[in-house]
């Protein structure tokens, strides 16, 4: 992770990742930083948009379907 930090987009890196706080992702679950890659492809499918900052995942709301469980 941290050779290769610098492929990943700015608009594709956890807040933690952009800051280089390599001591909270340390103690992070090892997944954490995949389930946000996750979020952000999710974003991407369902809005048919391409992230183009971190910023545009505060408002979800409308974008992302809500699924209800019986």
């Amino acid at each position: 992770m941290l050779q290769y930090e610098w492929i990943v987009g700015s608009q594709y890196k956890p807040m933690e990742l952009a800051k280089s706080d390599w001591a909270t992702i340390r103690k992070s679950p090892p997944w954490a930083i995949d389930s946000w890659g996750l979020g952000c492809l999710i974003y991407e499918i369902f809005t048919g948009l391409k992230l183009s900052k971190t910023e545009e995942l505060r408002n979800t709301t409308n974008s992302i379907p809500k699924v209800s469980m019986p």
